[in-house]
C-alpha cells in the first residue's frame, strides 16, 4: 500500500497539468448534476466541510445495505455502466495484512460505489445512472 507515482504516471500527470483547471471544472459540473438529480433515499454521499474545496476525483455513494448496492450495481452493469468499488475490500481484510477489526471500514466497503466521473461523460448518461440508482432506493 504505497502512494508513490511511477515515472509513467508522473509523465501522464505532467501532460495534463496545463488543462487541470478545465478537467476539474468539467468534473465538478458532473458532480453537481449527480447531487441535483440523485434522490439520496436509501444512500448518501460524503459531506464536504464548509470552506473546503474538492477536486472532484470521485463521487462515492454508500447504500444502507449490501443487497441494495448489489442490486443497483447489477442494474447499472445491465445498462453497460460500470461504477467502481474503489474502497473494496477493506484494507484490513487483505490476506497479507495482520487482521485488525475495523468495523466502520468493513461495513462501508461492502456498501459503496464510486459513480462514473470523467471529462466527456454525457449528462444524459449521468441522468440514466441517477434514474437507475433512484429506482433502487
Amino acid at each position: 500500500i504505497n502512494g508513490k507515482l511511477s515515472e509513467l504516471n508522473a509523465a501522464m500527470g505532467h501532460c495534463v497539468l496545463e488543462d487541470i483547471e478545465l478537467i476539474i471544472g468539467e468534473r465538478k459540473k458532473i458532480v453537481t448534476h449527480y447531487k441535483n438529480t440523485l434522490s439520496f433515499q436509501g444512500f448518501q454521499t460524503q459531506t464536504i466541510r464548509n470552506g473546503t474545496e474538492t477536486n472532484a476525483a470521485y463521487f462515492p455513494i454508500w447504500f444502507e445495505n449490501n443487497e441494495q448496492m448489489m442490486r443497483t450495481l447489477s442494474q447499472l452493469h445491465e445498462a453497460e455502466i460500470f461504477p467502481r468499488r474503489y474502497f473494496y475490500p477493506s484494507l484490513n481484510t487483505l490476506p497479507y495484512v495482520p487482521h485488525t477489526s475495523c468495523s466502520v471500514s468493513e461495513r462501508i466497503s461492502q456498501n459503496i460505489l464510486c459513480l462514473p466521473l470523467y471529462v466527456g461523460l454525457e449528462l444524459s448518461t449521468v441522468e440514466q445512472i441517477c434514474n437507475i440508482i433512484n429506482q433502487n432506493a
